[in-house]
This record gives structure tokens, C-alpha cells and sequence, in this order.
């Protein structure tokens, strides 16, 4: 309980940093293709032409448009991105580069950490990389 009290702190924190400058202005980001997973429960979500698919280990959670993606007025490597689905629910992202995050179950290392709120209003984290385009 006091773990998932310190991602909440910790996510809602990011999300004020990220989304508010000092003088109000907030900087549009754009963001390439993303793969971002999670364990405990497993998940993961690819953003990719400004679309965001949410899968779990069943199915498809949903698919969402990117409607903001604001970059951080006082650290430039870090994000934070909202999305609308059809239905009208929402996801949020909080994404922030670090070149070492770890899924807890591989040596592999990640590009970016997440923080991710489902529409649900579960908060997942995990890492992320960006999906190379075939060219």
C-alpha cells in the first residue's frame, strides 16, 4: 500500500511539472513511435500516429487518440501525453528519459521509464523504448 502511495505522489508530481510552466505556457511535444510494457500485471501500450493502443494479457484494452503531449518546461526529458478514446475514456502518460529502466525480469535496459493511468484510474508503470521505422 505505502509503494502504490509513493507511484501516485510520485506520478501526480511528474504530471505538475510536466504540464505547467512557470508562466503558463506549456510546450507541445512530438513524439515518435513508442513500445511501452509492464509486469505485475503485464501490459503494454505502443503509440504510433499519435494513436495509443492499451493491451493487457487478455486483449485489447482500447485504442486512444493523442490529444496533448506537452514536454516539461524545466527538464526536456520528460513528458506528459493525454489520449480520448471513443467511448470517451481517457489515458494519461507520464514518460521521462533515463537510458536505464528495467522491466524487473530481464538484464535488458530502457530508454525511457512511464508511469501510465488507465481508464480505469489503475496506475501502471514500466519502460519504454522507441519502435525503429522501416524504411
Amino acid at each position: 500500500m505505502r509503494r502504490k502511495s509513493y507511484l501516485i505522489a510520485a506520478f501526480f508530481s511528474l504530471l505538475i511539472t510536466t504540464a505547467c510552466a512557470e508562466d503558463g505556457s506549456q510546450q507541445e511535444a512530438e513524439f515518435g513511435p513508442l513500445k511501452c510494457l509492464g509486469t505485475e500485471p503485464f501490459w503494454s501500450l505502443e503509440l504510433k500516429d499519435r494513436t495509443i493502443v492499451l493491451e493487457d494479457m487478455d486483449s485489447v484494452q482500447g485504442q486512444f487518440k493523442l490529444t496533448k503531449a506537452i514536454t516539461s518546461s524545466n527538464h526536456t526529458n520528460r513528458w506528459f501525453l493525454t489520449a480520448t478514446g471513443a467511448d470517451s475514456a481517457s489515458v494519461s502518460v507520464a514518460l521521462s528519459k533515463t537510458n536505464q529502466c528495467s522491466d524487473g525480469m530481464s538484464d535488458f535496459s530502457y530508454e525511457y521509464e512511464v508511469m501510465l493511468l488507465t481508464p480505469e484510474q489503475q496506475l501502471l508503470s514500466g519502460c519504454c523504448n522507441r519502435i525503429e521505422s522501416a524504411k
